[in-house]
């Protein structure tokens, strides 16, 4: 894909990270897409799978809003970096909920193939969103 067909997709991406739509989810992602999600803990399949990842986040914070801040493309690969924000207002991970507003970071790394994605690496800020949800004390 060339780079301008990778910033449109990844525009695109960002629409299914915020809304979360089937219809988005089939066009964007491969029948056979695998992730493994920080997010829930196991492993994820097709369109359908990457939906739940995005249900157990907006299950705990029900205004996540993902933001695309850098994106590097090259071929079948694309690397993002997003800030995620939203407010702790439901259960995650167990965790209940403390009507904290957090701010994270993520760089995931995508492979396409034929304009859908069939495979993720991310690196989610876990321990960041725990510290601001009062899992872990503050640093000092």
């Amino acid at each position: 894909m060339s780079q301008i067909g990778n910033h449109a997709f990844m525009q695109k991406f960002v629409e299914l990270l915020n809304s979360a739509s089937p219809k988005l989810a089939v066009e964007l992602i491969a029948p056979d897409a695998v992730f493994n999600s920080v997010i829930t803990g196991r492993e994820h399949t097709g369109p359908s799978g990457y939906l739940e990842i995005l249900a157990a986040l907006k299950a705990g914070f029900p205004d996540v809003r993902w933001e695309l801040q850098e994106l590097v493309g090259e071929g079948n690969v694309v690397a993002a970096r997003f800030n995620i924000s939203g407010t702790h207002l439901g259960e995650f991970q167990g965790i209940k909920p403390g009507g904290k507003e957090v701010r994270i970071s993520a760089m995931n790394l995508y492979r396409l193939k034929s304009g859908k994605v069939v495979k993720e690496f991310n690196q989610f800020d876990n321990l960041s969103l725990l510290w601001q949800i009062g899992v872990y004390p503050p640093m000092e």
